[in-house]
């Protein structure tokens, strides 16, 4: 191990232990797909957990709400369709949970799998959209001219959330991150290997 790498580790700590659902995970035990030989994956950045449970309070009320129009639609209440058999109010009632279970799936794989990995070389933004769509966008670290934090709101003052933009030299002009947590230090860190880069 390099001491550069060694001086980020001991830098780092524990802040992949103070994150719950592991947003943010420094040095994980895995590798890309294409990792270069001496290239070490630093961080792995996954959106703030409140955006997972903000998707979780929507599904619930979308269940709520569909609950609701089922009663009102097969009980007679509004006459509606009148008194309708058991079977057919408990099949929608199941269709309905099946639903919410599904969005719940969804959501969570959309917020475990929608990854920003940042290694001793490059950035790679992994947009997971669903299943069968999935976006891999990457710049060099070589490249990156500029690391601005966006946050704005309540929510972000709150939970220390915020976004990301890394100004390139190249096609791309902007690479934007949404959402992560701890925006600051992950700054701080790009900084310091892009800066480590440069000094070689």
């Amino acid at each position: 191990m390099t001491a550069r790498v060694q001086k980020l580790r001991e830098k780092l700590g524990s802040l992949s232990r103070s994150l719950m659902l592991g947003s943010i995970l420094v040095f994980p035990r895995f590798r890309l797909a294409k990792q270069e030989a001496d290239e070490r994956i630093v961080l792995v950045v996954r959106k703030h957990p409140v955006v997972l449970l903000w998707r979780i309070v929507l599904a619930v009320l979308e269940l709520l709400l569909g609950f609701f129009i089922i009663y009102i639609l097969t009980s007679g209440v509004l006459g509606v369709f009148g008194h309708i058999s058991k079977t057919i109010s408990l099949s929608l009632y199941l269709i309905n949970l099946m639903f919410f279970v599904t969005t719940l799936w969804t959501s969570y794989l959309t917020w475990y799998y929608d990854l920003v990995i940042v290694t001793t070389t490059r950035i790679v933004d992994m947009d997971f959209k669903n299943i069968l769509a999935m976006r891999w966008t990457e710049a060099r670290l070589a490249k990156i001219e500029d690391v601005t934090i966006g946050a704005a709101g309540l929510l972000s003052a709150l939970f220390d959330m915020g976004n990301l933009f890394l100004q390139t030299a190249g096609s791309r002009d902007e690479f934007e991150i949404r959402n992560i947590p701890r925006p600051l230090k992950v700054q701080s860190i790009i900084m310091e290997l892009v800066s480590s880069l440069r000094r070689r």
